[in-house]
């Protein structure tokens, strides 16, 4: 399943894959995306030229979950008079732009950007993600490499200081070879991870021996190439004199058009192929694959790919760099030194070719291992700034403590993870705008997915995991003003809900048999409880300083089943509102059943006892309504009733004083006195008296202390040491790993 998102910047396409560059941006990619990865391609088409390449464009598009072009608004700078490129000379805010706009839609768990010319691209993303740049090249200093072995300078090149400031732009940085690392860490403070290139292992059928020994080499036109191959032919010109007939050198590639120039390409020995329709043809059509570098920067990925088709590869230390090999056909110190060892492998063919063979696979797995291997941990450390939150319901209207708290709360983790809103069952349109609305205004991510499943799947890519809960008042209730209603507590649920919360969650433990009102997301923990690995860490906001808030006046509505069976509840009610507090508080009673006119006569004695119906509720906000009582079965009337008070913010309590099933005795006494002072805590906690208001003081002073908003941001705080201390220890694994071995 896909769990975590990345974005790349690039100025290279990955299709067609033809050049080095190409093939190490389509293999990280495509690492990261059988890791789990929602790939989101952002190209800049630099290499386009003003023009869509519609074949390009399609595999792209193909390939990747999602595909962006940006559009560039200014021409594309390919030239300076200046002695080096500023660090931002080939930037073009539209790339910023683009970003920025798909970070609207989507949070990003790691954002990676192709050469430092575009780590400008970094200041555009959420500070949570995971900012990686891939440098693929040192290009500090590049311009002096060239011009030392007498050679135009071209792509991008620039000063050491711009390097190193677009370096700092990042979080990680990726070298392609140790050399280059080691360099890296000279001129900053970022962690360094080598990062090799791989491809997958492929055997190609062993070419038929019909004719002379090829040695092949296949590579693009740059001005590296061209040198190294110039000097290599220059160096075997002797050699295929001396064998003719025997040998041959075969040159395919974008470089053929330079090979074509070289004389001692001229000879007869010497096959110029052109561009390359298949690799795979080429591979199997050659004994020996030559890689002659005296000179260059970065990896040589030709050579990765060689060794990667299996192929029996002779080459020069310098084109092995980043490739940690002890066999001695790979570190020949010149180019003029490989001449000895293409010798012997004319002379001895089988022998040497079915070795280098032999390397050639071993080294492919490691560089498999090493590679797969690294990006796996940079997932982890990308997972260590994640944070997902399952927060009480309607949070974002922020129109009363709890919610008003949770909003907090989760702005507070937001300030040190990437924080992931858990919103089960949000569906209707009016909910998700809400949560779409909020989600922009502070850039936390929300997830509405409705399976629990799917939820559970996510949230096991994520750690930590809190619940924001409301606080129950009683050691039996749990209440949360707004919130949807859960059905009776059967024993199998509660089992699950005492594996997930633990018995003294909330201050006391819930009770089978009996109703409770919870947090939206509290039905689907359950659920969840089975399916993530770890438990999750829970905050409560106490819904009794909501109490504190409330006047002392108003009104209670009781909804009933059936009135005949709750009378007494709701006389008992009545009886501790009038008697204990001598308030002026009215409690309006609608039955979903119709009403004798015995017991309707009986109600009309009580001054304060109005007998309502469905068609003469006035549910307005004048009508005061403090609480509303739910006594009995969820019936649809008491549903819509309900429903409209919650949006008013009306604290809702369901109980059923009678419960039909409870697997022990009831007594009825015990629960009618705890009945009266229960809806009192709804109503206004001056209301309550005696031992309940001790009790209400004690549970206020246990919630302060345990989950006032100072300990939530001291748990929160120790939560991003633990976590930052683990991303920490990754990179200082990854930092410390060298090449592959």
């Amino acid at each position: 399943m896909k769990n975590f998102n990345v974005l790349v910047v690039t100025p290279t396409p990955t299709h067609p894959t033809t050049r080095g560059n190409r093939k190490r941006i389509f293999q990280v990619t495509k690492t990261l995306q059988n890791q789990g990865g929602n790939i989101y391609f952002a190209y800049f088409p630099r290499e386009w030229l003003n023009k869509i390449d519609p074949n390009s464009y399609r595999e792209l598009r193909d390939e990747w979950e999602f595909l962006s072009v940006i559009h560039p608004s200014k021409p594309v700078v390919s030239s300076t008079d200046q002695d080096a490129y500023g660090l931002d000379d080939w930037w073009d805010d539209e790339i910023g732009q683009n970003v920025n706009w798909l970070g609207w839609g989507v949070f990003f768990d790691i954002v990676i950007v192709n050469y430092v010319f575009f780590s400008r691209a970094f200041e555009w993303v959420h500070p949570r993600a995971l900012k990686v740049l891939d440098t693929h090249d040192r290009l500090g200093g590049r311009k002096k490499i060239l011009q030392k072995n007498n050679l135009p300078a071209d792509f991008f090149y620039t000063t050491e200081a711009d390097e190193a400031r677009g370096l700092a732009r990042s979080d990680v940085i990726l070298a392609i070879k140790s050399e280059e690392a080691e360099y890296f860490r000279t001129v900053t403070d970022r962690p360094v991870v080598t990062l090799g290139h791989f491809e997958s292992l492929r055997l190609p059928p062993p070419p038929v021996r019909q004719g002379p020994i090829v040695f092949g080499y296949v590579g693009s036109e740059n001005p590296i190439n061209c040198e190294n191959l110039r000097r290599f032919m220059e160096a075997a010109a002797p050699l295929l004199d001396e064998f003719a007939g025997r040998v041959e050198v075969w040159i395919g590639g974008l470089i053929s058009t330079f090979a074509q120039t070289l004389p001692d390409a001229r000879m007869p020995q010497v096959r110029i192929l052109g561009r390359v329709a298949s690799l795979d043809d080429f591979y199997a059509s050659c004994d020996y694959i030559i890689s002659p570098y005296d000179f260059g920067t970065g990896l040589k990925i030709k050579t990765v790919e060689a060794v990667c088709y299996g192929k029996a590869v002779i080459g020069t230390a310098h084109a092995f760099e980043g490739i940690t090999s002890t066999e001695p056909s790979h570190q020949i110190e010149r180019i003029a030194d490989l001449i000895p060892v293409c010798r012997q492998a004319i002379t001895q063919p089988d022998a040497l070719r079915g070795h280098l063979e032999e390397v050639s696979q071993r080294i492919t797995r490691s560089l498999r291992d090493d590679f797969e291997g690294k990006l796996g941990m940079l997932v982890e450390v990308a997972r260590q700034r994640r944070c997902a939150v399952v927060p009480v319901a309607e949070f974002w209207k922020e129109d009363s403590a709890p919610r008003r708290r949770t909003a907090f709360m989760i702005r507070r983790l937001s300030e040190l993870f990437h924080v992931h809103i858990v919103y089960p069952h949000a569906n209707d349109l009016e909910t998700r705008d809400a949560l779409q609305e909020w989600q922009w205004k502070n850039m936390i991510h929300v997830n509405v997915d409705d399976a629990p499943g799917f939820v559970a799947a996510r949230l096991a890519a994520i750690r930590p995991v809190l619940a924001i809960l409301q606080a129950p008042p009683d050691d039996h209730w749990a209440v949360d003003a707004g919130s949807t209603v859960v059905a009776d507590v059967s024993a199998e649920t509660l089992e699950r809900w005492k594996t997930w919360f633990g018995e003294d969650e909330g201050g006391g433990s819930v009770q089978s048999g009996m109703s409770c009102i919870f947090s939206t997301g509290l039905s689907v923990y359950a659920d969840l409880a089975q399916a993530l690995p770890r438990r999750v860490q829970n905050f409560l906001v106490p819904m009794i300083d909501t109490a504190f808030s409330r006047s002392d006046e108003g009104n209670i509505l009781v909804l009933c089943d059936d009135l005949e069976r709750h009378i007494d509840a709701i006389l008992r009610l009545y009886a501790f509102f009038s008697r204990e507090h001598r308030r002026s508080v009215t409690i309006d009673v609608h039955s979903c059943a119709p009403v004798s006119e015995t017991l309707a006569t009986r109600l009309a004695g009580f001054e304060r006892l109005r007998l309502v119906q469905a068609d003469a509720c006035d549910f307005s906000v004048s009508h005061g309504y403090r609480a509303c009582v739910h006594l009995g079965a969820e019936l649809p009337a008491a549903v819509e009733i309900k429903s409209h008070l919650v949006n008013r913010g009306v604290c809702l309590l369901r109980l059923d004083p009678n419960p039909s099933v409870t697997g022990r005795a009831v007594d009825h006494e015990e629960r009618f006195s705890a009945f009266g002072p229960l809806v009192a805590s709804l109503f206004s906690i001056l209301f309550v008296k005696g031992e309940y208001e001790a009790r209400s003081a004690r549970f206020l002073r246990w919630a302060e202390e345990r989950h006032s908003v100072q300990q939530f941001d001291r748990v929160i705080k120790s939560f991003a040491v633990q976590y930052g201390q683990r991303e920490a220890s990754l990179l200082k694994l990854l930092s410390k790993a060298g090449a592959t071995q």
